[in-house]
């Protein structure tokens, strides 16, 4: 093994060491009389530091003109900082006087083991190994002052800091440090005040979108008892916007289908409102299809052909279209049209020529037949040359099914 050996006075204690050039091969075998010191730069023992911070290893009863190293590996071991500095205890059993190694913890968030090996040529034994985890500035300030604390009830080990992380994460503290992170942290403190009366945040843990939500709950509440429900409806719609316009950016009739894709996609029928903006008419069938595709007949909406014809394909039940009832647009179309109009959707949409049968209208009936068995005839038998000119083309049209 080829050494470099030289001397540092401040960063590895007294003496000189080596570093170490050639790869060791390591095995393990703990030794439960050895252990290792994870100090802060006052040197008090810690079990956590923060992101970008330093913390000292040392070595603790090792025995004395014993040649060692350390290493930072993850909780499945993978290796995150390898061995580098080779080091020789003390001849007195004097934690303080054994040689340390300094690590700045710029690596991810999350737990980490430290590891003490010892060397014998190129060969190097585990004999001990300690855990730490790592954390930003903020988590760190919640842990220790208990501000938002009551919104992490319950949770421990990694879901617990997850927690903590997310409320920082609120106002964006865990990019923050030094003075900037003192200011930011008091923000925080006053907006989880507010949020943590609410108690209205039971996700696992509370997510940044929840507890923002309910700020801004607490925030439009504060602009009187008028104004209540048009500042949240605002606030959700303009929110619901940002997401769907960062996720679908085109226009028209394309950005129409990317919202209806991305609001099926994530089973949220809310991400449909947007389209309002841009054709109200396609807003209600994009409820229907996340209500289809959910299985969830409470979002079926519209006038009652299409709850009729949504109700039918998430139950798989034609007869849905025979229950519809009036509502404001009958004196436009009346209730039988309507339900003839639910019933040839839906023998459609489950290609079901027997569904076909039970409508009334002849046209209607014929379109539906055309369309599930693939009939021109039937088509032809349509008296409204503009409907009976669309199912012919559906069904002569290339790859339409």
């Amino acid at each position: 093994m080829k050494k470099i050996a030289f001397c540092i006075l401040l960063l590895f204690g007294m003496g000189c060491t080596e570093e170490i050039s050639t790869k060791l091969t390591v095995s393990e075998q703990l030794d439960p009389q050895v252990s290792i010191s994870i100090l802060d730069k006052y040197f008090n023992e810690i079990t956590i530091q923060q992101v970008g911070e330093y913390l000292n290893l040392v070595p603790v009863n090792i025995a004395p003109e014993t040649k060692y190293t350390f290493r930072i590996t993850s909780i499945d071991r993978n290796i995150i900082l390898p061995e580098k500095y080779a080091f020789t205890s003390n001849e007195k059993e004097n934690t303080a006087m054994n040689r340390y190694q300094e690590v700045k913890c710029d690596f991810p968030l999350g737990e980490y083991y430290a590891e003490l090996i010892q060397i014998d040529g190129n060969k190097g034994t585990i004999i001990s190994r300690k855990s730490f985890r790592v954390i930003t500035g903020a988590v760190a300030k919640i842990q220790n002052e208990g501000i938002g604390v009551n919104l992490c009830k319950g949770f421990f080990g990694e879901k617990l800091y997850a927690c903590f992380y997310n409320i920082a994460e609120i106002n964006n503290c865990n990019q923050t440090t030094g003075g900037e992170l003192d200011f930011c942290y008091a923000d925080l403190k006053e907006m989880l005040k507010l949020v943590e009366t609410q108690k209205s945040c039971p996700t696992s843990p509370p997510t940044k979108e929840c507890v923002l939500d309910e700020l801004q709950k607490v925030r439009c509440n504060k602009e009187g008892t008028d104004n209540i429900t048009d500042c949240i409806e605002n606030y959700v719609s303009a929110k619901l916007k940002n997401e769907t316009d960062a996720s679908c950016p085109q226009e028209g009739k394309e950005k129409i289908d990317c919202i209806m894709g991305l609001a099926k996609d994530a089973n949220r029928a809310e991400l449909c409102d947007p389209i309002r903006n841009i054709d109200s008419v396609f807003v209600d069938f994009c409820y229907n299809e996340v209500a289809i595709k959910t299985g969830d007949i409470s979002l079926c909406r519209g006038p009652p052909k299409s709850i009729g014809g949504c109700r039918a394909m998430v139950n798989n039940d034609w007869t849905e279209c025979q229950r519809i009832t009036c509502d404001m647009s009958c004196p436009f179309e009346d209730l039988e049209t309507q339900k003839d109009y639910c019933v040839e959707g839906t023998g459609i949409l489950m290609r079901d020529a027997s569904i076909c049968e039970h409508v009334n209208n002849s046209d209607l009936k014929n379109f539906c037949l055309g369309l599930v068995n693939q009939d021109v005839l039937a088509c032809e038998k349509i008296t409204v040359s503009e409907y009976r000119e669309s199912c012919k083309d559906q069904v002569t049209r290339p790859n339409q099914h």
